[in-house]
C-alpha cells in the first residue's frame, strides 16, 4: 500500500470520529424509579386509596353497601368500607370486583407459584376471626378459578389499630378444575355470604413461598400395637384442632391407627347408628390415598376416604365412601375427668391402597363431632377450622406426610 493511500484512509477516519461523542453502551438515570414489580410482573396494586372504574360491585338495595372510607385507614388516603347482609336482604348473589390495571389482562404464569393476594382487613366491631367469602381470578373468556376462606389465610394478631392480614396464594385458586386462563386474567372477584361488616385496604399481589395448610407428621411403624397400649401415647400439641382436642394418626404395621383426646362435658353419647354416627359424638377423618390429586379440587376422587368412629358404649367405624361399617376394625375407650380418649384400628386394605411413600404429601382432615344422644351440637375441625363441608370439599384440607420409624 502506498503512503499517500495510506494517510488518506487515515485522514478519513481520523475526520469521522470527530463528528461523534463517545456515549457509554447504556446510559442509566441514577434518579429513576424503578417501577414495584415481581419478576417483570407490574400489575402489583389491586386496590389502594379510592373507589374508581376498576372496582364494581353487586347492587342489591341494602343487602350489600360498599363506600369509599377516610376514617379507618391502613395506610395511605383512604379503605373501603363493605357491608352485606345476605340471609336477612334475602339476596341471590353479592359480589365485588377489580379489574385492577385498567381492566388489561394480567399475566401470572411466571409467578402464579410464589405469589399471592394480600389485603388487609378490620372488623367494624372490632372482633374478626374469619370471613363468609369465596374468592375467585376471572379471565376475559369468562372463566373462574375460585378458592374459599379459610382460617389460615387470616393472621392470629391484629396490629395496634385491629387491622389483619388476609393472604390468599394464587396456587389456592383451583385453575385445572375451572379452566381460567391465568395467561389473561381480567378481574378479583369476592362472593359473600351470611352477614359481615369490615374495612378493607391495601390489596397487592406479594411474593410467597410455601403452604397456608397445617401439615400433620404421620410416623409409621413396623412393630404391630395393641390397641388399648395407645390409649395414653398422646404427644401434646401434635395434631391439634383447637387448644385442649386432639387427633393423631399413626401407621402400625397393616393398620391405620386414630387416636383421640377430646374435652366433653357429656363424653360418650352417640344415639345413632350406621352412616348417621357424625350426630353425636365421634371422629372423623377424610384423606386421599393419592399423593398427586389436586389440593385446590373441590370434589372426591376414588381414591378420597372418609371414616368415621362412634365415640359410645357400642363404638363403630364407619366408611362413608362405602357405606358400610368396616370389617375387621377395633375400636377402644375410656372416660377421662374432662371427657373421653378413643383409639381405633382400621386395617389398610379397607382402602385398597399400595402402601403410603414416605416423603411426599397427601391431603388429610381431621375432625371431632360434639353433642348428646339428642344429637351434633357443634364440630371441631383441624385444617377448616372456621369452614364447613370437608366431607365433600378436599380443598378445605390440609397435609400429612409419613415419616419412616423403628
Amino acid at each position: 500500500m502506498s503512503k499517500i493511500r495510506y494517510y488518506s484512509i487515515l485522514g478519513c477516519l481520523l475526520f469521522l470520529s470527530s463528528c461523534f461523542t463517545p456515549v457509554t453502551m447504556f446510559e442509566v438515570d441514577p434518579n429513576k424509579v424503578i417501577e414495584e414489580n415481581i419478576d417483570g410482573f407490574y400489575a402489583i396494586n389491586i386496590f389502594e386509596d379510592h373507589l374508581s372504574n376498576d372496582v364494581w360491585f353487586s347492587e342489591e338495595g341494602d343487602c350489600l353497601i360498599v363506600e369509599g372510607e377516610k376514617e379507618n385507614i391502613f395506610s395511605g388516603e383512604g379503605a373501603l368500607h363493605v357491608k352485606w347482609d345476605k340471609t336477612d336482604g334475602n339476596c341471590p348473589w353479592l359480589g365485588l370486583g377489580f379489574g385492577w390495571d385498567g381492566w388489561n389482562g394480567k399475566n401470572f404464569s411466571q409467578i402464579y407459584d410464589h405469589t399471592a393476594i394480600q389485603f388487609k382487613v378490620k372488623s367494624a366491631d372490632g372482633k374478626l376471626s374469619g370471613l363468609p367469602v369465596a374468592m375467585c381470578l376471572e379471565d376475559f373468556g369468562n372463566q373462574q378459578a375460585w378458592t374459599g376462606f379459610n382460617g389460615s389465610m387470616l393472621s392470629k394478631t391484629a396490629d395496634a389499630n385491629g387491622w389483619k392480614t388476609v393472604t390468599v396464594p394464587i396456587l389456592a385458586f383451583n385453575w385445572a378444575e375451572f379452566e381460567a386462563d391465568i395467561t389473561a386474567i381480567k378481574q378479583f372477584m369476592i362472593q359473600f355470604e351470611s352477614a359481615g361488616d369490615v374495612f378493607i385496604d391495601e390489596m397487592k399481589i406479594v411474593e410467597f413461598e410455601g403452604s397456608l395448610k397445617k401439615r400433620a407428621e404421620i410416623p409409621v411403624y413396623k412393630k404391630k400395637v395393641k390397641v388399648e397400649d395407645l390409649l395414653d401415647q398422646f404427644s401434646e400439641g401434635k395434631n391439634a384442632l383447637d387448644q385442649q382436642n386432639l387427633v393423631q394418626l399413626q401407621v402400625n404395621g397393616n393398620a391405620l391407627m386414630v387416636m383421640a383426646n377430646v374435652i366433653d362435658e357429656t363424653p360418650l353419647e352417640n344415639a345413632q347408628a350406621g352412616k348417621d354416627i357424625w350426630n353425636g359424638d365421634a371422629v372423623e377423618v377424610a384423606f386421599s390415598t393419592n399423593s398427586e390429586a389436586s389440593p385446590q379440587r373441590t370434589y372426591f376422587l376414588r381414591s378420597d376416604q372418609q371414616i368415621g368412629i362412634k365415640a359410645a358404649a357400642d363404638p363403630i367405624v364407619w366408611n362413608w365412601r362405602k357405606d358400610r361399617a368396616v370389617d375387621g376394625a377395633q375400636v377402644t375407650y375410656k372416660e377421662t375427668d374432662a371427657g373421653y380418649r378413643l383409639v381405633a384400628k382400621i386395617p389398610l386394605s379397607e382402602f385398597g391402597m399400595q402402601p403410603f411413600e414416605f416423603g411426599v404429601v397427601y391431603g388429610v382432615e381431621m375432625a371431632i363431632d360434639q353433642g348428646t344422644k339428642n344429637g351434633r351440637e357443634k364440630q371441631v375441625r383441624w385444617n377448616s377450622s372456621d369452614v364447613g363441608g370437608f366431607h365433600e370439599n378436599p380443598s378445605l384440607w390440609g397435609e400429612m406426610i409419613f415419616i419412616e420409624k423403628n
